[in-house]
């Protein structure tokens, strides 16, 4: 069992949530947002707790959803990778080439699976697609 952890309960977060119901190898622990009463929302569609801060339920959790807005990417993701923890991202990675590479890099020193979801992903010009492979590689 896969245990996640949510941060942003706004508009997209709603079928995150679905999708995860129907995978019985997951669980949402815990919905993190900055409004609160969004957050106990997407809390009671799948039983999580709510929690002020992402550190705060970090112990609970195998894995992280970022579901904030591209500028918060960087600094969510990078404190659940330093904790051990996987990472999901929604598009885009980030709202600059620096944090791009700054979460590819936390991941690889890490040593935890992080990942944009974006229906371009596998263009040759996406973003984390670059910063992903080494130069000359090819899928």
């Amino acid at each position: 069992m896969v245990r996640i952890a949510i941060v942003g309960a706004g508009g997209i977060s709603h079928r995150h949530i679905e999708a995860l119901l129907r995978c019985d190898k997951a669980k949402i622990v815990g919905i993190i947002d900055i409004n609160r009463e969004n957050a106990q929302k997407r809390a009671a569609m799948c039983g999580a707790s709510v929690f002020d801060h992402l550190e705060d339920c970090l112990d609970l959790v195998d894995a992280v959803y970022v579901l904030t807005p591209p500028s918060t990417h960087c600094g969510i993701a990078v404190t659940a990778m330093n904790a051990g923890k996987h990472v999901f991202i929604e598009k885009p990675i980030s709202s600059t080439i620096e944090d791009a590479q700054t979460i590819c890099e936390t991941a690889i020193r890490c040593q935890v699976q992080c990942t944009d979801w974006h229906l371009l992903r596998g263009h040759k010009y996406s973003l984390f697609r670059q910063l992903s492979y080494p130069r000359g590689h090819t899928l």
